[in-house]
């Protein structure tokens, strides 16, 4: 692709400026969402520049078999598998006449195919300690890519070319257990949003399961995500178990018969973690 290459400018301190990154992480990060609004259409063109960007992500993602675009509109969704044609490449003609059809355009793991793009993802890594991944979303005039959702994760928004309002929820905040459940939100129970408009070179701060959505007005759209996976004590506990199980046979003990159905066996399960807490 005609990108330029990677540079040091890539960094979370140039995604956040003029927000400093300690007081993003000490007052903003997990807690609320946050607006970066520069005035500055051009901030992102080292990233992704031109009318050909689009074009030339497509053309990437087209080569590779296993690269994933997905397209939605509203409650509407069309899979990877739609637009794959017999020799396992992309059927550009019919995203794009789904794109002029009113459908958002989702390119998954962009920082596969861009250099620059793989650079910023570095760079917030290495920042944060935690993983990231850049999704693309190309999104027609007047046109809404999803019903208000949230994510599992935090998220950076960066409004690349055009334009679109976001409406955010604040007060209705989806709590991490019931991220586990993946249940869709009731859109008629949202009270009014917060709508804030993102202009070209402008980035939104989205805290994991805060609600939100989104559309276009007169002219198309194209932002970028940057997912923050934020490993959760879980996640170590997980990890922790995996690790030990390569050097303890203990974890591997088998569940005696009837364990679920039988009240004196769930009993003798419990026993330890019951001796455990009187111990402390």
């Amino acid at each position: 692709m005609n990108f330029r290459p990677a540079t040091a400018e890539s960094s979370l301190a140039w995604l956040l400026q003029p927000l400093a990154v300690q007081t993003f992480l000490d007052e903003i990060w997990g807690a609320t969402h946050y607006h970066v609004k520069r005035h500055r259409a051009g901030y992102f063109d080292s990233l992704l520049s031109g009318p050909s960007a689009v074009e030339e992500l497509l053309e990437c993602f087209r080569r590779d078999p296993s690269a994933e675009v997905r397209l939605a509109r509203g409650n509407e969704k069309k899979g990877p598998d739609t637009y794959r044609l017999a020799d396992g490449g992309l059927d550009l003609d019919g995203i794009r006449n789904g794109f002029a059809d009113g459908y958002t355009i989702i390119l998954d793991n962009v920082e596969r195919y861009v250099r620059t793009i793989a650079s910023l993802s570095h760079f917030v890594e290495a920042e944060l300690n935690f993983p990231t991944q850049v999704n693309a979303y190309v999104t027609p005039p007047e046109s809404q890519g999803f019903v208000p959702h949230y994510d599992e994760h935090d998220v950076l928004i960066l409004q690349v070319q055009g334009s679109k309002v976001w409406h955010v929820y604040d007060d209705v905040d989806v709590r991490p257990h019931e991220m586990e459940r993946h249940e869709a939100v009731d859109t008629a129970a949202l009270p009014s949003p917060a709508d804030l408009l993102l202009e070209a070179g402008d980035v939104l701060y989205m805290p994991r399961g805060r609600v939100h959505g989104a559309e276009t007005t007169s002219e198309s759209s194209l932002h970028l995500t940057v997912g923050i996976h934020a490993p959760t004590v879980l996640t170590l506990i997980i990890r922790a178990l995996h690790s030990q199980s390569f050097t303890d046979d203990r974890v591997h003990t088998p569940l005696p018969p009837r364990y679920l159905d039988d009240a004196d066996v769930r009993v003798s399960l419990q026993a330890p973690r019951t001796r455990r807490r009187q111990n402390t």
